[in-house]
Formats: C-alpha cells, sequence, structure tokens
C-alpha cells in the first residue's frame, strides 16, 4: 500500500472517530480489557486450567461468538485435548517462531481453528499478531 493511500484511510478513520468518539473510546477499552484478561493467564496458570476456567477462557473469543452452546463445544475440545492448557501455554509462551508454535498448535490441538488461534496471540502479543479469519482474509 503507498502512503497516500494509507494517509487517505487515516483520515478516513480519524473523521469517524471525531464523528463517533464515544464508540470508539468503548471499544478500545473493551479490546484492553481483553488483552488484559488473556494476559493474566501466564504458562503456569494454562498448564493447571480446568474445564470450568477453560470453558470462560475460550468463551469469551470473539471467534466463538457464532456458538451458541459454547459448555458443550470446550467440553469437546477439553475431551479431545487432554493437555489442551499445556498446548495453549506453548502457543501462546512455548519456545520457536510464532510460526512454529502456530503449525505446533493447528497441526496437534482438535476444535480451535486459525481464527482462535490468531486471536488468542493477538491478545498477547498485540503489537506483532492480527485477528486471521474470514473477514480479515476477504479485506486483505
Amino acid at each position: 500500500m503507498d502512503d497516500k493511500k494509507l494517509q487517505s484511510i487515516i483520515t478516513i478513520y480519524e473523521k469517524k472517530f471525531k464523528d463517533n468518539s464515544t464508540v470508539y473510546l468503548e471499544e478500545e477499552k473493551e479490546r484492553n480489557d481483553r488483552i488484559d484478561y488473556y494476559k493474566s493467564f501466564t504458562r503456569e496458570k494454562l498448564v493447571k486450567i480446568d474445564l470450568e476456567t477453560l470453558t470462560e477462557y475460550i468463551g469469551k473469543l470473539w471467534s466463538m461468538r457464532v456458538w451458541g452452546n459454547k459448555e458443550y463445544i470446550v467440553s469437546k475440545i477439553y475431551t479431545d485435548n487432554p493437555h489442551i492448557g499445556t498446548q495453549i501455554g506453548d502457543l501462546l509462551y512455548g519456545k520457536g517462531s510464532t510460526e512454529e508454535r502456530w503449525d505446533l498448535f493447528s497441526d496437534n490441538v482438535k476444535g480451535l481453528g486459525h481464527a482462535a488461534i490468531s486471536e488468542l496471540l493477538g491478545y498477547i502479543y498485540p503489537n506483532d499478531c492480527v485477528v486471521f479469519n474470514k473477514t480479515t482474509l476477504i479485506s486483505l
């Protein structure tokens, strides 16, 4: 994207922000609250995660909004992946590049797709990782 196009997008965003600053500030607060929530889960805390906490942790993801019965979905994830806490901990805090951790997680964990994986990484590394889902793919 050239600088002129980028500046145009920024100008449009700034105008929308000024016209709707309350909405934008509320959305920014929500994003920051989500970042704080997910960052409160250290690797050690994730390794010990129980089903109830995992249900809240996974259930809060935007990518999970489509599921009406989150308890059922998370229970299936928990059952299908006996070491899910360790696997999430390795994804978010493990050794190796983000790409290597992504591939390892994606290849070995059932029930969590690219949208959920990228969202989790985005909360822990908000300046380095973005949400990768159908909407962002179409936009790009």
